[in-house]
């Protein structure tokens, strides 16, 4: 199993979660607030952006710990790019609701990215505006590449 990484294709074994990581970090498409059901206003533009406890590294080390890195091969995927497109909310308190998947190539991938999204959730640091926390969508790709 390989990963895009800067569209070339890296062989891995036990490190193909990293890449993962960095992939869905690296191809996150856009990223807009919008009205929820959350009382805070939102914003299109924060001062901050919502972040995983502990930052980019703790996102990284919780990815490698709970990605499943033999999906595509459990699956009998055919070697190829897929892409999983999802939208999600870091709701004012730092949890993760209302994901949406956009695009989902199948062999399980689009509920593999619903799973360690909802893992993650009460792990990130909401967004900031004006000092006050907010609800902020984001709209985030992860690439798997068999």
């Amino acid at each position: 199993m390989a990963v895009l990484w800067n569209n070339k294709i890296v062989c891995m074994k036990n490190k193909l979660l990293l890449f993962f990581i960095a992939a869905m970090l690296i191809t996150g498409i856009k990223t807009y607030a919008q009205d929820t059901k959350d009382p805070l206003v939102t914003v299109v533009n924060p001062e901050k952006q919502p972040e995983f406890k502990g930052g980019l590294n703790a996102w990284t080390k919780f990815m490698e710990t709970n990605l499943d890195g033999d999906l595509l091969i459990r699956q009998s995927a055919p070697h190829g790019r897929y892409t999983v497109i999802g939208d999600f909310l870091v709701d004012s308190v730092g949890a993760i609701r209302d994901i949406i998947i956009i695009r989902d190539p199948g062999y399980g991938m689009a509920a593999e990215f619903t799973r360690i999204l909802k893992l993650s959730s009460k792990n990130w640091l909401p967004a900031l505006d004006k000092g006050k926390p907010v609800p902020y969508r984001h709209k985030q790709s992860l690439t798997f590449v068999n």
